[in-house]
């Protein structure tokens, strides 16, 4: 995000600080999470040290940035001797792990197959486990790859299942390539779940498993046309205009995960916009 902190300052005379977080699978969860959480009490705490007014602090992150900065924005709002955050702004999150075969998942698997797009699914299945074990685990990439990491159980009982519905998704983005609602007969992975499921429910790694958002900072969520984690984005908006959180929510027709710009080497038109979007949205909230 470097090259982003540089053209988001070309725009906006603010600071920026740019966080280096512990990696997996040689630190698992919640290792990122801590790290950036402590990055950014440390900028409130001192940040008249820098001549910043620690009320107008906000934060961002696209991919696996975004779910940290929806994660960090949560557990600020938390700490009652900080400022709210003035905004987040999630650029592609992903906000939840419970199910993989979202229909913006299942229209990606279409297009592409499970060995195309940015990533194969068996390596997305690896990062998780990576992310969680610190490992690479037969059991959970398999597990992952079959999406039965969530019982029947908790999908019939589990408060969260709800914030997880295919419904939530417009019906128009829908039309192409969904072909199986959400898999909540499946007797899924019991001993797996009751290995990792509190990992899988904890906000700090699936933001989107918070019970209340109410009064968390005003949001900028960007989705994507052809990305996976489309819906990731769409539950989260969904969740936050519930609980009556301000959200500019911009979804991007023919944009993919990763199109955000400007950015070395390529430039997109549709990641200029996004960009543009993304400055309008932090000017708005000065």
């Amino acid at each position: 995000m470097h090259i982003m902190n540089t053209s988001t300052k070309s725009y906006c005379p603010v600071y920026s600080f740019n966080y280096s977080y512990r990696l997996a699978p040689e630190h698992v969860h919640p290792a990122a999470f801590d790290d950036c959480y402590a990055v950014t009490k440390w900028i409130l705490e001192n940040a008249v040290g820098f001549g910043i007014d620690r009320t107008r602090v906000g934060i961002s992150g696209d991919s696996a940035g975004g779910t940290l900065a929806a994660a960090v924005a949560q557990y600020i709002h938390d700490d009652n001797t900080l400022p709210d955050l003035k905004y987040q702004a999630l650029i592609y999150p992903v906000s939840q792990l419970l199910d993989i075969e979202t229909p913006a998942q299942q229209k990606y698997r279409r297009h592409f197959g499970e060995n195309g797009g940015m990533i194969t699914w068996w390596e997305a299945a690896a990062l998780v486990s990576w992310y969680v074990l610190g490992k690479s685990d037969e059991e959970v990439i398999t597990t992952f790859m079959e999406n039965t990491q969530t019982p029947s159980q908790f999908w019939q009982e589990g408060v969260q299942a709800k914030f997880v519905n295919h419904t939530l998704v417009p019906e128009e983005f829908t039309m192409d390539g969904y072909y199986s609602p959400l898999p909540t007969n499946r007797e899924g992975n019991v001993k797996l779940w009751s290995d990792i499921g509190s990992t899988l429910l904890d906000p700090r790694l699936c933001p989107l498993m918070r019970l209340n958002m109410s009064n968390l900072p005003p949001a900028f969520v960007a989705t994507c046309e052809f990305d996976a984690m489309r819906d990731n984005g769409i539950y989260y908006v969904k969740r936050l205009e519930q609980d009556d959180v301000a959200v500019v929510w911009k979804h991007y027709e023919g944009g993919f995960h990763g199109v955000f710009g400007p950015s070395w080497p390529f430039t997109f038109k549709i990641g200029e916009q996004m960009f543009a979007d993304y400055i309008q949205f932090i000017k708005s909230h000065w």
